[in-house]
């Protein structure tokens, strides 16, 4: 028997797109071939493909609605602490997942002015900053927290 699937792709902003029509076509593949082959009383290959893709589209939806709420919930967790550096490490992460790398810099930046010993967030700074090819800022940030884990403690 022939196995076929199609596969979603990210799209530049990373966000999935195309996945009712990527399970129409595999399941539409997948249904031709049973067609010539007849191999099973039902189109059994086809009806699993169909019921993943959907159901990973249908994960993706709420995923991505969540993302959007949890950005949400950042953006009010800066208004009430604005001088918080957690607040603002929050937005930035949140603002990453969804694919908006500018904003989620620009939060992260303000966690690290706001607290420069908290490492993680700088971790994520250097990670955001390669992520978006600003190498050089990247390195940087790689290159002093090397320094500050070398350091002796005390």
């Amino acid at each position: 028997m022939i196995n076929a699937s199609v596969t979603a792709k990210a799209g530049e902003d990373g966000h999935l797109y195309g996945s009712v029509g990527n399970a129409l076509i595999a399941t539409a593949i997948s249904f031709g071939l049973w067609l010539l082959e007849r191999e099973t009383a039902l189109p059994y290959e086809a009806l699993a493909i169909f019921a993943v893709v959907m159901l990973n589209a249908v994960m993706g939806y709420i995923q991505e609605s969540r993302a959007e709420e949890a950005v949400a919930a950042g953006r009010r967790g800066t208004e009430l602490g604005p001088e918080l550096w957690l607040t603002h490490a929050f937005l930035g992460y949140a603002q990453l997942f969804v694919g908006r790398a500018g904003e989620g810099i620009r939060e992260i930046e303000t966690a690290v002015r706001l607290d420069s010993s908290v490492m993680p967030v700088q971790g994520t700074l250097a990670w955001a900053y390669g992520a978006a090819g600003q190498r050089e800022r990247a390195r940087e940030i790689a290159a002093r927290l090397e320094r500050l884990a070398a350091a002796p403690n005390g």
